[in-house]
């Protein structure tokens, strides 16, 4: 999918969809994060409108950077596969549901590794496997055995998992909306 069309995906969530995440699953991811806190793969800023903590995003691409502009939010491009930021930057990440559009995620950990100060925390999530097959876009599923062998390669320790909006495990078979969002520490 190219730019503008992913953009242009991006605009068509529902209503509910929006109203779920304004008001019942970021008001739960901003609780466990720390200030200053990095939306990586941002979209259309959602997050970084409604979050106490998180005010810096990233992105790729160019069209979500000048929406996210307009509405006033801090969007800084990711180019060559690196943030325009210095080590040790942040005390929090997000990555919510960005890491299942990837092929290889291997340089995009490393930045994320790198610009996260010692004790941060790291969230990321991805979808169940019902919205993880609804989306031709998505490269690599992933579940609690991969994603925790994957991060903890990075210097990262697992703290918690959510499994929204229940958490009921078997609800990812049925529901595009169930996420899981895993918490991580920094070593």
């Amino acid at each position: 999918m190219n730019h503008d069309d992913y953009f242009n995906y991006l605009k068509t969530r529902s209503n509910f969809g929006f109203l779920y995440r304004k008001y019942f699953l970021y008001p739960i991811l901003d609780f466990f994060l720390k200030k200053p806190c990095l939306d990586v793969g941002c979209g259309l800023g959602d997050f970084l409108k409604i979050s106490k903590k998180c005010k810096d995003g990233l992105e790729i691409n160019n069209y979500l950077i000048e929406y996210c502009k307009k509405n006033n939010l801090k969007v800084d491009k990711i180019e060559n596969e690196k943030f325009p930021i210095e080590d040790n930057s942040f005390s929090s990440v997000i990555l919510d549901n960005v890491l299942e559009h990837i092929s290889e995620p291997k340089s995009l950990l490393k930045e994320i590794e790198r610009v996260l100060a010692p004790k941060s925390i790291f969230i990321i999530g991805v979808p169940g496997k019902k919205g993880y097959e609804s989306d031709d876009d998505h490269k690599i599923f992933y579940d609690d055995k991969n994603i925790y062998s994957l991060i903890e390669s990075y210097n990262f320790k697992r703290i918690k998992v959510l499994r929204m909006p229940i958490p009921l495990k078997f609800l990812e078979n049925y529901l595009n909306i169930f996420c899981n969002y895993y918490i991580f520490e920094k070593i």
